[in-house]
């Protein structure tokens, strides 16, 4: 079985990327209840409509479900269509930069994480397999900053 991240770490580390990140835990106390995955996203993309954000992350226990979002998120993921020019961008690496276009419309999520399709040959990205969303950026937003 997976080791859980704390939440504190998780926040800390996407900070990186969307400096605006928050966190919201939801959980039920029947004993019961519990989520499921598919009730936790739903929830989770409720949330993230509520507060005008998008989920960077959604951690699913029984009993709790972890949520971080982010509203810069939402607004880079609104400029990504089919066909948009987009960056990969980690601050962590900031040496690796290449560029690629968004091949398919739509988010998925595997695992906790949020997924989209990429074509790009330097990074070998098909845009039949779904990378990690959080790493690309529209690159008209590159430039603003």
């Amino acid at each position: 079985m997976a080791k859980k991240i704390s939440t504190k770490r998780l926040l800390e580390s996407y900070k990186r990327f969307y400096p605006d990140v928050t966190a919201t835990t939801c959980s039920v106390s029947s004993g019961e209840d519990s989520f499921t995955a598919k009730t936790a996203f739903d929830l989770a993309l409720k949330i993230g409509k509520m507060t005008h954000s998008y989920p960077l992350w959604v951690q699913v226990d029984k009993k709790k479900i972890v949520i971080l979002k982010s509203r810069e998120f939402l607004k880079n993921l609104d400029r990504m269509k089919e066909g948009a020019r987009v960056r990969f961008f980690d601050p962590r690496h900031p040496e690796f930069c290449c560029e690629g276009v968004i091949a398919k419309d739509g988010i998925l999520y595997s695992g906790a994480a949020p997924q989209i399709f990429v074509e790009s040959e330097e990074y070998d990205a098909d845009g039949e397999t779904p990378v990690f969303a959080v790493f690309w950026r529209p690159v008209e937003e590159m430039s603003e900053k």
